[in-house]
């Protein structure tokens, strides 16, 4: 009967051990799986996988924008992860401005490599004339960066402003 017991004790080691190293396996590759906060949007034909950021209407606007890392990697050798890219899909009264515009560090400080895009594509304001959405560029693992303001017009055009505070 010891004998059984111990058996059977080895035996549910072994299974957890070989549940442990297999599901180890998939966590290795997660950049490829979609996490509880990641989603599939399909929105006109066109599939953006990520983290929804927005998915609302204000006044003549719709917004909808997505988080996802895209294949620039920052940071130091010992320590890098990789970059974000916001995708915007954004209408005016019903006339689309943009559809899976894809918005990268570059396009919001200059440069990619250096700085990592730590959050993007919330709406700040929003009036009948313009829309700015906040971004945030950072060094890895510091609070130096830029908090920048994306603006939009109804007419697709865009500006950039620097919030210093």
């Amino acid at each position: 009967m010891k004998n059984l017991i111990n058996i059977s004790f080895l035996t549910f080691i072994f299974s957890a051990l070989i549940a442990a190293c297999t599901g180890q396996g998939k966590l290795g590759n997660a950049s490829q799986q979609l996490s509880t906060d990641d989603s599939v949007i399909v929105t006109d034909s066109e599939i953006v996988s990520g983290r929804v950021i927005e998915d609302t209407v204000i006044g003549y606007w719709t917004v909808k924008t997505t988080k996802d890392s895209n294949e620039v990697v920052v940071g130091r050798d010992d320590w890098a992860v990789r970059d974000s890219s916001v995708f915007l899909t954004l209408s005016y009264g019903n006339k689309a401005v943009f559809s899976g515009k894809e918005i990268r560090t570059k396009d919001v400080v200059g440069n990619e490599g250096e700085y990592m895009m730590q959050w993007g594509g919330y709406v700040f304001w929003a009036s009948d004339s313009a829309i700015y959405l906040s971004f945030g560029c950072f060094l890895p693992d510091t609070d130096d960066g830029w908090n920048m303001l994306y603006q939009i017009l109804p007419d697709g055009t865009s500006n950039l402003s620097v919030l210093e505070y």
